[in-house]
């Protein structure tokens, strides 16, 4: 497992919590909208593990937690380890995850290691596997995601679910529908927030890669305005970021 890049500091990634970040090599998707392309495809980039930690250690009486990213990091039999480390020096935690690797959450959980967690939620069932450029069935990767989020649900443990929007591939009916199959799923709880945070098309994407480019575009406001609008009559408990 290689952390190939952290920020000492951050004040937003971690809800009421000063942090540092860490971001893993390695996804087993393709989200042609991803920012990240040198995080997911190209494996020649520094080692920053043992400086991180070196950090997190000599800083742990500033911070309160420390957030690990990706990349995905449940990909690695070593994020455990990594973990549990941090727990070691009275820090939290909070992970990003895409939700593929139910069986590692489901370990992480058992252990009380994790404190808050930001599950991405990439397209309802139907669109799931163009979302994430990934030739799988629908059905195998989605269930994978959808055991992730009923193990969050039945966990005692704060989370959030977080979906990039791109126009493309997130209609107002595609939303629409996973408003539906997140109520569906949480049975009317709704002790999660969602969070709709729109594309923006800034830097290197994964799209730049690809043999096959897509078109990629974003909302404007007011469409936004009106697309919450229209969730909230589904579920409330869903905002923009």
């Amino acid at each position: 497992m290689k952390i190939v890049g952290y920020h000492h500091i951050t004040l937003k990634d971690f809800p009421g919590n000063v942090a540092a970040i860490c971001f893993i090599f390695g996804c087993q998707l393709r989200c042609p909208y991803c920012h990240n392309p040198n995080l997911v495809l190209f494996n020649n980039a520094e080692d920053y593990y043992k400086e991180f930690l070196e950090y997190v250690t000599l800083r742990s009486n500033m911070l309160d937690g420390v957030v690990i990213s990706g990349g995905e990091p449940l990909m690695h039999d070593g994020v455990t380890a990594l973990i549990t480390k941090i727990k070691h020096m009275g820090l939290k935690v909070k992970l990003d995850t895409n939700g593929i690797n139910n069986e590692r959450l489901d370990h992480l959980l058992k252990e009380r290691l994790i404190d808050y967690i930001a599950l991405d939620y990439k397209n309802h069932r139907i669109r799931l596997n163009e979302t994430v450029g990934i030739k799988k069935t629908n059905d195998e990767m989605y269930d994978q995601w959808k055991t992730s989020f009923e193990l969050l649900l039945a966990n005692d443990i704060d989370f959030e679910v977080r979906t990039t929007v791109v126009k493309e591939l997130h209609s107002i009916n595609d939303l629409v529908n996973m408003a539906t199959e997140l109520k569906t799923i949480a049975n009317s709880k709704t002790s999660f927030n969602w969070y709709i945070q729109n594309f923006e098309q800034n830097g290197p994407l994964i799209n730049d890669h690809n043999p096959i480019k897509v078109k990629l575009s974003s909302y404007d406001q007011h469409e936004l305005d009106c697309i919450l609008k229209q969730l909230k009559t589904i579920t409330t408990n869903v905002y923009l970021r």
